[in-house]
C-alpha cells in the first residue's frame, strides 16, 4: 500500500503539527496526510497554515469558488464582480489608463449599491 503525501512532502515535514488536533473531529493532520481527507470543515481552520501550500498547488487558491445556494447567487456573484474589478482597477491604474480605471470605478460603485439594495443609483 502506497502512502498520500500532501505536496509530495514526507510526514515528517509536518511533525510541528503532530500534537495538534482538530477541535470538532479529533483527527491529527498525520491522519489527513495518510488518507488525503480531512474529517470536516473544522480541519481547514484548524490545519490551515499546514493545508494551504498543498490547497494552493492543486486549486491554485485557498479561496472557495464553489457552490452556493440560490437564495444568495446575486449577491455572491455581485461580490465576485466587485473584488474581479477591484483587481482590474489596480492593474490600470498602475498601467495610468485613468479613462478606463474611471469606467471600472463607477460599475463598481453601481454593483456596490445594487448588492446594498439601493438598486441603481
Amino acid at each position: 500500500m502506497s502512502m498520500f503525501y500532501f505536496g509530495k512532502v514526507p510526514p515528517s515535514v509536518y511533525s510541528a503539527s503532530d500534537k495538534k488536533v482538530c477541535p470538532m473531529c479529533g483527527l491529527f493532520f498525520a491522519d489527513i496526510i495518510k488518507t488525503g481527507k480531512a474529517g470536516c470543515g473544522e480541519c481547514y481552520s484548524t490545519f490551515k497554515n499546514e493545508l494551504a501550500p498543498s490547497v494552493v498547488k492543486i486549486h491554485g487558491t485557498v479561496n472557495h469558488t464553489g457552490k452556493f445556494p440560490k437564495s444568495r447567487a446575486p449577491e455572491i456573484s455581485a461580490k465576485r464582480k466587485i473584488e474581479e474589478l477591484g483587481s482590474r482597477l489596480k492593474k490600470v491604474v498602475a498601467e495610468q489608463n485613468f479613462e478606463e480605471a474611471a469606467l471600472i470605478r463607477d460599475e463598481i460603485k453601481r454593483l456596490n449599491g445594487e448588492s446594498q439594495g439601493e438598486g441603481n443609483v
